[in-house]
């Protein structure tokens, strides 16, 4: 079985997608400190652009792939 694909930073698209996760649960719950809770909010948001970012190339990639099968019919 593959392994998880990571990017420069060592994290797969699905530990960011669980950071993201792990901060939303995190602020629902609501036992934050207003600082605390603002920068868990900053990081939910890097993760997302990250999580954002990886998608956008995977999909990318997933057209030119699919131009390349299309060209060899």
């Amino acid at each position: 079985m593959a392994g998880k694909a990571k990017d420069a930073t060592g994290k797969s698209f699905e530990d960011l997608l669980t950071g993201v996760e792990d901060v939303v649960k995190a602020l629902q719950d609501g036992n934050l400190p207003l600082e605390e809770a603002l920068q868990s909010y900053e990081q939910g948001f890097e993760l997302l652009k990250q999580a954002q970012e990886r998608l956008a190339a995977a999909r990318e990639k997933l057209e030119i792939l699919k131009k390349k099968a299309a060209e060899e019919k």
